[in-house]
Order: C-alpha cells, then structure tokens, then sequence
C-alpha cells in the first residue's frame, strides 16, 4: 500500500500532465470551428447561413479559453498539491476538471477521491513542504 505523501507526489504530477495535455488538446475543436468557418467542406460558401460564422467563431473561443483556464488551474492545482498548500482549492479544481471527458474526469474523480481521504488531509494541515 502507498503512503499518502507517495500518493500526492503521484497526483501533483498527474495535474501538470494533464495540464499539458488539455492546453494542447483544447486548441483541436478551435481549430477544426475556424476551418469550417473558413469554408472548409463546402463548395460554395453562399450556402452557409450568414450568422452560422460568428457562432462557430464564439463557440471555437470560447471552447479554447476554456481549456486554457482549465490548464492553467490544474498547474497551479498541482503546484499547490505537492507543497501541501490550499486544499480546498485543489478539490475545487478537481471538481471542476470532472466535466472535461475523458482524461479531466477520471483526473477529478481520484483527486476528490484522494483528497478527501483523512490521511491525506492531515498533511495539509501539517507544516507545508518547500522547495
């Protein structure tokens, strides 16, 4: 059975994995929208509808500064997880990570699972680890 520091050491670097992994892949659904929008797979670009542009356009940024935030929290998540520090908000983004199938979900689900543990809490409340 691993300790519970072994298991948070595995978790932050699961978070900076994953982190990495969702910036990269955020980028694929803006990308193919705009291709779309560009006219990609249509003939003749007058059979688009005229506001079918800027709707795939909001939706393409929105869907990528979303992955980007979400990157951005799970760094700072796993920052926070391997030096002990703000637990609450590393549950929250483990929370917040559930929604985003298929590698945010499982990601959640053991980072709640594991942080939520009374072992593991313990350690937050310990004297935090520095680097």
């Amino acid at each position: 059975m691993r300790s519970p520091v072994q298991k948070l050491t595995s978790l932050g670097r699961f978070h900076y994995l994953t982190a990495g992994l969702i910036a990269i892949l955020c980028c694929l659904p803006a990308a193919g929208l705009w291709w779309l929008w560009e006219g990609g797979g249509v003939k003749d670009s007058a059979e688009l509808l005229p506001w079918l542009g800027p709707v795939m356009e909001t939706i393409g940024i929105v869907l990528l500064v979303d992955g980007w935030i979400l990157a951005l929290l799970l760094a700072l998540a796993g920052s926070f997880i391997r030096k002990r520090k703000h637990r609450t908000f590393c549950l929250v983004v483990g929370a917040l990570a559930i929604p985003h199938a298929p590698v945010g979900s499982v990601l959640g689900a053991f980072s709640v699972g594991i942080l939520m543990r009374p072992d593991v809490e313990a350690l937050f409340y310990t004297t935090p680890v520095t680097e």
